[in-house]
């Protein structure tokens, strides 16, 4: 009887391990299921390719079709998906209890180093056959220059930027992607801002803080799709857009002086005098300062009476000239405001700037004030219609003298003219023709 009862308990036990093992093993299986979900950029639209992979087991994982959407089996609430992109911010996603999950990707400008735009989207770098380079924003914004095309100077390899002018809002800019590119001299590269062609002169006045990103198209590879217009290479442009999320405001300022690298002093009235005596005596001249003039100048008079006519002036002056019209120093102050943020079906980016930069002449309007204003917005209308507006205004007022400060002009004028006879008369008019009186009132 001990034996059989033995016997009866053994089977009593294995029953129980087994019914507990169904059980167990019931509730494992009831565990995982099957995620679904939908992947899309910050306009809306789904963004395929984008990988989906389980924390933890890489190798276990999906990826998203070309409407953005995807499913992922052998899931339980204690999975976290790794949801990654070129382009887009890595993003962790807890599954939870959920069976559906709704991801939005916010655009990553640091990953620009490994994606470029071209004329018909964008492309991995590795992938890329033609010169591209890129520029990020970060490289530009809050550069202290008069203007995006200056800022560009020194972003890219190729890129040139020449100016022949230091005058505020009239420097002489110009661009060239790789030197002169036909036997007659340069062709301007065709610049592209948010996908329209628009003319060169708005690297001059567009605000270089609104700019996301610049693609520079080289060779005749990059740029082969943009035809013959593109002889001069392509500058891709894009500016910045909505992000999804709360409102975001930020402010940046700025302000500066720089001074002239070289302005030439001048000889000293005395010297000038003697000079201009021995050349005159070499060329067999009569002086063209007396004795009387020269103790004048050595016993720092400014002027006299002519007393061989009483109804003119005998001018000494010893100032410079060039200090009488030109800074040491001239100032700068920069400030950009911008809002930016947005919902899955709305976002916008709104933003305004203000620059203005002095000129070296202390005399006369010379300066650059420029105020511009940006409006980005983007609508997710339907599941396959989206509106993108982009509104631009840009109020730029140049200040400068009415004839030009390069080359033969108002500088030259000064240096060019003799140091004794001043501006004014005493009697604080303009002196006579040929004084300088002409080359100040111009300013």
């Amino acid at each position: 009887m001990t034996k059989i009862y033995s016997k009866g308990k053994s089977w009593q036990n294995s029953l129980w391990i087994f019914v507990c093992w169904l059980i167990f093993s019931s509730t494992a299986i009831a565990q995982t299921k099957t995620i679904t979900g939908n992947v899309k950029d910050t306009k809306g639209d789904g963004v395929p390719g984008v990988a989906i992979s389980v924390k933890g087991t890489p190798t276990k994982g999906t990826t998203t079709d070309g409407n953005g959407k995807f499913s992922l089996g052998g899931v339980d609430s204690k999975t976290v998906l790794r949801v990654s992109s070129i382009g887009f911010e890595t993003q962790e996603i807890s599954v939870g209890n959920k069976s559906v999950v709704e991801i939005s990707l916010e655009e990553n400008a640091e990953s620009l180093e490994e994606v470029v735009v071209v004329g018909y989207g964008v492309q991995k770098k590795v992938n890329m056959t033609g010169a591209v380079s890129t520029v990020d924003s970060k490289m530009i914004e809050n550069r202290p220059t008069t203007s995006l095309q200056s800022a560009l100077q020194g972003t890219s390899p190729g890129l040139i930027v020449t100016r022949t002018n230091g005058q505020p809002g009239n420097e002489g800019l110009g661009i060239q992607i790789r030197g002169a590119t036909t036997a007659n001299g340069s062709v301007d590269p065709l610049i592209i801002l948010d996908g329209v062609t628009v003319p060169s002169i708005t690297l001059q006045t567009m605000n270089q803080n609104d700019i996301e990103s610049i693609s520079i198209l080289k060779d005749a590879a990059a740029a082969a799709i943009y035809g013959a217009q593109a002889a001069g290479g392509v500058i891709l442009i894009t500016s910045k857009k909505g992000k999804n999320g709360k409102v975001t405001f930020d402010y940046s300022g700025m302000s500066g002086a720089d001074w002239a690298a070289n302005i030439p002093d001048r000889m000293t009235l005395l010297e000038e005098a003697n000079f201009s005596n021995l050349a005159r005596k070499n060329s067999g001249s009569g002086p063209e300062y007396s004795d009387f003039d020269l103790e004048q100048i050595r016993n720092n008079v400014p002027y006299l009476v002519n007393p061989a006519d009483t109804t003119q002036w005998l001018f000494f002056n010893q100032e410079p000239l060039s200090q009488q019209v030109l800074k040491t120093y001239t100032s700068m102050q920069m400030h950009n405001i911008s809002a930016r943020g947005g919902t899955d079906k709305l976002n916008f980016l709104i933003s305004g700037g203000y620059y203005n930069k002095k000129g070296l002449f202390k005399v006369g309007p010379d300066q650059l004030t420029r105020y511009n204003l940006r409006v980005n917005l983007g609508a997710k209308l339907t599941n396959k219609l989206s509106l993108d507006t982009r509104i631009a205004y840009t109020n730029e007022l140049t200040e400068q003298s009415s004839r030009g400060a390069s080359g033969q002009g108002l500088i030259y004028d000064i240096y060019r003219l003799r140091t004794r006879t001043p501006f004014f008369t005493p009697k604080g008019q303009y002196n006579g023709a040929g004084s300088g009186a002409t080359t100040y009132a111009n300013l």
